[in-house]
């Protein structure tokens, strides 16, 4: 009893000290251009204007000197993917470089802006070259709306099925099952609407998302389960804002009175006009979840889900857009209850926990996530509706603090 009570004030401390921990400040696209020998810098939170900071207004906003007859070169760090632009002297043609992506292309408009305007043209209306983009991304950015971070829409769908299926995060089940048929045992018909808000640090850039899951689970009989999920989140990252939503459905059957198994099917869609990102994707789990029973009504659950996920084709006028994302994952992780003391007549549960996930397949930024997390609230149908959580994400240039509560009716 002693070392658990250890282990939770160690990891409250833990999560105290890491979400003060200082972190420095980048931005999504960072150019760097050169001007008759002479460098100069600017940061861009929105693609567009980014691929466009070679124009003649921008440029003449870090040299004076600057004409349309300049020779200009310049490096943009596109959400971590390296671009070229460049002007030779006296010349409106662009040279466009992406190395990453094996691209070498020139533009040769009218003049320098019909030229832009060109190169801007083949990643808006270029599907080829928009869904390889897209591909590469979720590889190289840590911001990546898609995915390969904790923030991404993927990863969103894994977390909702681990939450929902594995760690009862929505608190539904609570106690063990009964099989003698305690009607308060029973979860019933249940409604439960949660906001999470998280600050984070992807790669040196800051952001915040706020995070809100609903749920509504209804139980046919006393061994099976519906459940239907419908979690949307919404996200900047130094001003350069994600929209994602998603819906599920699972079907819980418990196998003994200590183990539930849970398939689940998904989809999910997630836009970004700042960060130049759209997509929608599929995603399979089955997840199982063993309680194992301690002593003084303790519990410890070992939740398990395998999955796979992938991008779908998204069709915008003639064009049918699909970066070819496709990747399985294993999400594991162990949660200690325990029941805590009676408050206005209802009693509660306290948690803590720890998980891992891991992507196989198409390349990720983040292929390995870190969590930890402690909650407290209602244990059962009968108990507190209300509970609050906190979760430390640890992974591959990131760290992010959450601070959560759900509300069960």
């Amino acid at each position: 009893m002693i070392s658990l009570r250890a282990s939770l004030t160690g990891l409250i401390t833990g999560l105290a000290v890491l979400a003060t921990s200082p972190a420095p400040a980048a931005t999504p696209f960072a150019l760097t251009a050169t001007v008759d020998g002479t460098t100069s810098a600017r940061a861009f939170n929105n693609a567009e204007e980014a691929l466009r900071g070679i124009s003649t207004g921008e440029l003449q906003k870090l040299f004076s000197s600057y004409t349309d007859t300049s020779e200009v070169s310049a490096t943009l760090n596109f959400r971590g993917l390296p671009m070229t632009f460049s002007f030779a002297g006296g010349s409106d043609t662009l040279r466009l470089q992406i190395p990453a992506l094996d691209i070498d292309e020139t533009f040769s408009g009218a003049d320098r802006g019909d030229s832009i305007d060109e190169m801007v043209n083949s990643f808006q209306d270029g599907a080829q070259v928009f869904s390889d983009l897209q591909k590469k991304l979720a590889a190289v950015s840590a911001i990546d709306p898609v995915a390969g971070n904790p923030q991404s829409l993927m990863n969103m769908m894994v977390d909702e099925t681990f939450a929902d299926d594995a760690f009862d995060e929505r608190l539904v089940m609570g106690r063990p099952y009964n099989p003698k048929g305690d009607a308060r045992l029973r979860p019933g018909k249940m409604r439960s609407v949660g906001v999470r808000q998280v600050q984070f640090d992807a790669n040196g850039v800051e952001g915040n998302s706020t995070v809100i899951p609903l749920t509504y689970t209804a139980s046919p009989s006393a061994r099976t389960m519906v459940k239907f999920g419908f979690p949307m989140a919404y996200w900047s990252a130094d001003g350069a804002s994600t929209f994602s939503l998603g819906a599920r459905v699972a079907a819980q059957t418990r196998i003994s009175r200590q183990w539930t198994l849970t398939p689940s099917a998904g989809w999910g869609a997630t836009v970004s006009g700042d960060l130049g990102s759209a997509a929608h994707l599929l995603n399979f789990a089955l997840t199982s979840r063993y309680e194992m029973p301690l002593s003084r009504g303790m519990t410890l659950v070992f939740g398990n889900t395998a999955g796979y996920v992938r991008t779908m084709g998204l069709s915008i006028g003639e064009y049918d857009l699909d970066p070819k994302l496709a990747n399985t994952y294993m999400k594991n992780g162990v949660q200690w209850e325990s029941p805590t003391l009676h408050l206005l007549g209802r009693s509660g549960t306290v948690k803590t926990s720890y998980a891992l996930t891991n992507y196989f397949g198409s390349d990720l930024y983040m292929n390995t996530l870190h969590e930890f997390g402690a909650a407290i609230g209602g244990g059962g149908m009968a108990d507190l509706p209300v509970s609050v959580e906190v979760k430390k994400t640890l992974a591959n240039d990131y760290n992010a603090t959450s601070l959560g509560m759900n509300l069960r009716f």
